[in-house]
């Protein structure tokens, strides 16, 4: 089973901070106002607090939401939207790369369909111009997808 003591510090800092900064960016993606965001907000804390389904990764994701991740957070936040965009896939890209290097091939998959769950959770939160996921999110939600090498179906 897979650990955080298997990745170098900078690499765990990866892992445990993309879900985060995939969640805000799709958040930012669209204009939700302010009730929409503040659901999808509270949709990525609650999908964080979840840690995911009793996939192989379970222990990895456990791991990760309870690591500190505060400034890549707030500088995170702090992005125009597609600057937050762009940062959220390349630090999917990366991810696929760690997860690919340091852990099991199941685990990994689980992990990075999490990651991707975590996107589609958000976008489903709020409304944005009547529809549930704005052609804005579905995008940012392919391009993750693409990045963490997932297929449609998972």
């Amino acid at each position: 089973m897979t650990s955080q003591f298997d990745f170098s510090a900078s690499d765990w800092n990866v892992v445990a901070s993309t879900p985060v900064l995939v969640g805000l960016a799709v958040a930012k993606a669209e204009d939700s106002g302010y009730f929409g965001s503040k659901k999808e907000t509270r949709t990525l804390d609650s999908n964080m607090a979840a840690n995911g389904d009793e996939s192989a990764a379970r222990s990895l994701i456990d791991q990760a939401v309870t690591t500190q991740t505060s400034p890549e957070v707030e500088a995170a936040m702090a992005l125009p939207a597609a600057a937050l965009a762009d940062a959220a896939v390349a630090a999917c890209a990366e991810l696929t790369e760690i997860l690919g290097a340091n852990a099991e091939y199941k685990e990994a998959q689980g992990y990075k369909s999490w990651v991707l769950n975590v996107a589609n959770e958000v976008a489903e939160a709020a409304k944005e111009d009547g529809v549930r996921v704005s052609p804005g999110e579905a995008a940012l939600i392919d391009r993750v997808r693409e990045a963490l090498s997932l297929t449609p179906a998972d």
